[in-house]
């Protein structure tokens, strides 16, 4: 092997239930970052389910059979760091940050978390209202630009619904129906637990064992994903009272699994990723025709 060619440190181990466990070792270090990623977002809703990916992250920090939503922030300061999570397109994360000898404790929390939560029916009255509000507040009109965009693309598609959900939906979502959300997603095979830091791949792989043992292997029945389908050629245009016009343009691009998907990347900084870019220096500082402008590569799983 020549001596520049890079080797990894990355190990995987698949649990009984289907959880895959990967970690990467970093010398010199002392903490851990580890993430649990979770194979549903957005694309797996149907039209009555739209947001119950995100209602069902902010959740899942409300409390389990064993601990409330106290016990659980509680238990993360006890290991010296932080945690969180966020619901993209495609995916759920949770993710923690630790000292390398409280990991236990963290993946202990986000086991018990993923595993056991009871959805308790006063935090849903709760976590509805935050959620309501977060979306009456998206009036930033380049954030509605680019949801009037995806909407535009994938018109009948869940990839196009808004990550925060329709009032609608949330309003109506009651507590057996994202237990069976739940049921139909929060399984074995769709989870990923990934961990970085000063750490030791088979305890780290014992741990996640006895943390995620419950998890169940199989997912309940429910609605068969369909294959998203391009709206190309689409202007949508809603009018705002402001002295400014957002706009936003897409066209199809490799899905995050294509090899390509690394030149995208590039492309995108290239062209559009910060003040040093082409088109922030042309459009902007020579010819002075916009306040901002920028370029990103999005992708998805199947699109």
């Amino acid at each position: 092997m020549s001596e520049h060619q890079p080797t990894t440190t990355v190990q995987k181990t698949e649990l009984e239930n289907g959880v895959r466990v990967l970690s990467e070792r970093v010398p010199g270090v002392r903490s851990v970052s580890v993430g649990a990623l979770v194979d549903v977002g957005p694309k797996n809703e149907t039209a009555g389910e739209c947001g119950y990916a995100h209602l069902v992250e902010h959740m899942l920090f409300q409390g389990t059979g064993e601990r409330d939503a106290g016990a659980i922030a509680e238990m993360m300061e006890i290991g010296g760091g932080g945690m969180g999570a966020f619901t993209a397109r495609d995916y759920t994360v949770y993710h923690a940050t630790v000292l390398d000898e409280y990991l236990p404790f963290a993946l202990e929390v986000l086991g018990d978390m993923l595993c056991n939560s009871v959805l308790p029916a006063e935090a849903l009255e709760r976590q509805r209202a935050v959620i309501l509000n977060e979306i009456s507040g998206q009036s930033d009109p380049l954030e509605q630009s680019n949801l009037l965009m995806k909407s535009a693309l994938w018109p009948e598609h869940p990839l196009g619904f808004p990550t925060a959900g329709l009032a609608l939906t949330i309003q109506s979502a009651s507590r057996d129906a994202l237990v069976k959300f739940m049921q139909r997603h929060y399984v074995g095979k769709n989870l990923v637990l990934a961990a970085a830091g000063n750490i030791d791949h088979a305890l780290f792989a014992d741990q996640a064992r006895d943390s995620f043992w419950s998890m169940s292997d199989a997912a309940a029945a429910g609605p068969a994903p369909v294959p998203p389908k391009h709206h190309l050629g689409t202007v949508v245009a809603e009018p705002r009272d402001c002295g400014h016009v957002y706009f936003s343009m897409a066209w199809p691009a490799p899905a995050y699994t294509d090899a390509e998907r690394y030149a995208w990347h590039v492309f995108a900084t290239l062209f559009g990723g910060g003040p040093n870019a082409r088109l922030y220096r042309e459009l902007r500082e020579t010819q002075g025709l916009v306040y901002h402008i920028a370029a990103e590569y999005q992708a998805y799983g199947s699109t």
